[in-house]
């Protein structure tokens, strides 16, 4: 049996084959914590003596939440829209993540069916190979229908791309 997505993931950042129950030490590209949970890791942090987290820059923290609640009152004040705003950055720090993924992650079609559809953008980062895959176009292109533009040429002449895209932009 193949491995599995985060045993793909960890074995490449290991720089050795792992599978689930191994005790692995590996680089750490980005952290993430939950909005509800998160103030509590933090707190549990500071109890082990960390002030500050080694690279505060790669620690994503969801930000829908913190968005819905800026934008909720009927008319958002300049500091509800800041707030929103900064949420949105750190959600997009979280969406990019694989632009620094290693070829062979971004030729893994597995993985990015997956992460095209949390966002069709990260089709742009796929492998040639992968961006003249049918199934893996259809899969950004129901997400986000603009990305048809980095589908193969091939693709783009597809008629189900076309119209998937074109029912998609109706919407």
């Amino acid at each position: 049996m193949g491995l599995t997505l985060v045993e793909k993931i960890i074995s490449e950042h290991a720089g050795k084959e792992v599978h689930a129950g191994e005790l692995v030490i590996s680089k750490v590209d980005v952290t993430a914590v939950q909005d509800g949970t998160g103030p509590l890791t933090v707190q549990e942090f500071k109890k082990l003596g960390k002030e500050k987290l080694n690279n505060p820059e790669r620690t994503i923290q969801h930000a829908d939440t913190v968005i819905k609640a800026a934008m909720a009152p009927n008319s958002p004040s300049s500091q509800d829209y800041k707030v929103a705003s900064e949420a949105e950055a750190i959600k997009n720090k979280a969406t990019w993540v694989l632009a620094y993924a290693s070829e062979r992650l971004l030729a893994d079609k597995e993985l990015i069916l997956e992460a095209v559809k949390v966002d069709g953008q990260i089709f742009y980062y796929a492998s040639s190979k992968l961006r003249d895959d049918k199934e893996v176009a259809m899969s950004a292109i129901d997400n986000k229908w603009l990305i048809l533009k980095y589908a193969s040429k091939r693709l783009r002449g597809d008629k189900d791309i076309a119209k998937l895209a074109l029912n998609k932009s109706l919407k």
